[in-house]
């Protein structure tokens, strides 16, 4: 018998087994989608940006039919995202948008710089070779590496640091994977208030390159009446699920470290508040 058709034969047989076992497959573990899925994608922004924390506007749409999605789509106007709120038959005002916040405010009026920096304008390269000119081995670099990634020009130069502008941030976090310190996060927006250091340095170490970091003092710890900082390896940290923005914590900072993020309410509205709440108690 002729070998070419014997070859043909066996592999044109095991093809069809193949064909079959996926057909078999395909229709045993069929999973069928929920149509409100493209309906409510086709409402969302779909610029797949990552903001919402999912990786597109079509997991998103999926999380939001399902009741999982912890934030709200920064780049979705208002109006459709009322109508996905209609389409679903639930409200979605509890999902919040997230910002970008910095932690660190050391710029060259307060941290101590030790030589200049003349390599590549990328932080991450500075950092792998050790160019940084800050002494302080965890405030930002200042080479704007974040700003060259932000799709909405949210960040700009401060000086030898940077700022997020708040009304232009979409939350994507782009700046957050790109940050080689990691001093950047994200908070929810209506939250005002930042621990603008990330040192874990202990209080004289700290003052001597930075004159506002973080001592580890524990007055905010002691001052928040609200449980929502703590300290964990000499780092002091927010818990933003039980802040309220008070602003007692700014008011009691002795390093100034702890910032509000909205101007309007600056270090001197909180240090009254506190005073007058100090002699009530009296």
């Amino acid at each position: 018998m002729n070998p070419v058709l014997i070859s043909t034969a066996v592999m044109g047989g095991l093809g069809l087994f193949c064909a079959g076992v996926l057909y078999f497959a395909a229709r045993v573990f069929y999973t069928q989608e929920d149509p409100r899925i493209d309906l409510v994608t086709a409402l969302l922004a779909n610029s797949n940006c990552g903001a919402c924390g999912y990786p597109g506007c079509r997991a998103y749409a999926d999380a939001l039919i399902s009741g999982q999605a912890k934030s709200k789509c920064p780049v979705t106007s208002s109006e459709n995202m009322a109508q996905i709120s209609r389409l679903l038959g639930a409200s979605l005002t509890d999902l919040e948008s997230m910002v970008a916040v910095i932690h660190c405010n050391g710029d060259s009026s307060a941290a101590k710089f030790v030589g200049t920096y003349y390599g590549i304008n990328d932080c991450r390269a500075a950092q792998l070779i050790g160019g940084v000119e800050k002494m302080c081995p965890y405030g930002c670099i200042g080479l704007g590496t974040c700003i060259s990634v932000c799709p909405s020009a949210a960040i700009v130069k401060k000086g030898r640091i940077v700022e997020v502008i708040r009304s232009r941030c979409i939350g994507c976090g782009k700046c957050v994977d790109v940050c080689p310190r990691k001093i950047i996060s994200l908070v929810p927006a209506s939250k005002d208030v930042v621990i603008a250091c990330r040192s874990h340095d202990r209080a004289p170490l700290v003052k001597e390159y930075c004159q506002v970091g973080c001592i580890v003092c524990k007055k905010c710890i002691k001052t928040c009446p609200y449980g929502a900082i703590s300290e964990d390896d000499n780092l002091v940290k927010i818990d933003y699920t039980l802040c309220t923005s008070c602003g007692e914590c700014v008011a009691v900072c002795p390093q100034n470290t702890i910032r509000a993020l909205i101007p309007d309410r600056d270090r001197s509205a909180f240090k009254m508040k506190t005073a007058q709440a100090v002699e009530v108690e009296k």
